[in-house]
């Protein structure tokens, strides 16, 4: 191999992986939590319990999560009683509801993972026609069923929670 061939290959494949795990460059993040949202997150009695858009500076994310074509909305909460942070998913033209941490378990699998997402930073939708990276357990890569929410910790972890199908999974990209 040729002097300085190796760190151009190195720096190339260091390039590739920032990519895939950068932004997307559309807006991802607006405060605006639709009618309907808030209209659901009362009649379920979680009002009651839970502060809706409590975290990451309000941001709510947009995306076909499950795969039906239909926009879904993801925002923060806060469950009252602890402060524990989490994430509520809002399934558009249904009245499917489904919370992560904020006091309840995150399960993924047979695995139980926490109840309080508070180490989240930043977090954006990762689009289904994006690729995913090997994640730490090198585990089969997911078959994205619709859009992903991508989770961060600065400098430490990030996460994929996405559909399969049936229900939410996590994968563990770094640590």
């Amino acid at each position: 191999m040729r002097q300085g061939h190796g760190r151009a290959i190195f720096c190339t494949a260091m390039a590739l992986y920032a990519c895939v795990y950068t932004k997307p460059d559309q807006p991802q993040c607006n405060s605006d939590i639709p009618e309907w949202a808030v209209h659901l997150f009362a009649a379920k009695g979680m009002k009651e319990f839970y502060d809706l858009g409590a975290g990451i500076d309000g941001c709510v994310l947009r995306g076909d999560f499950n795969g039906d074509r239909r926009e879904d909305m993801a925002a923060m909460i806060k469950e009252k009683r602890s402060g524990k942070s989490g994430i509520a998913i809002f399934h558009g033209g249904t009245e499917e509801v489904t919370l992560f941490g904020a006091g309840r378990n995150v399960r993924s699998g047979c695995l139980i993972l926490c109840d309080d997402l508070v180490w989240i930073d930043d977090w954006y939708v990762h689009p289904k026609e994006m690729r995913i990276e090997m994640g730490i357990d090198e585990s089969d890569l997911p078959m994205l069923q619709g859009d992903a929410l991508f989770l961060k910790r600065e400098e430490t972890r990030s996460d994929l929670l996405f559909w399969d199908g049936r229900e939410y999974q996590w994968y563990f990209l770094e640590d």
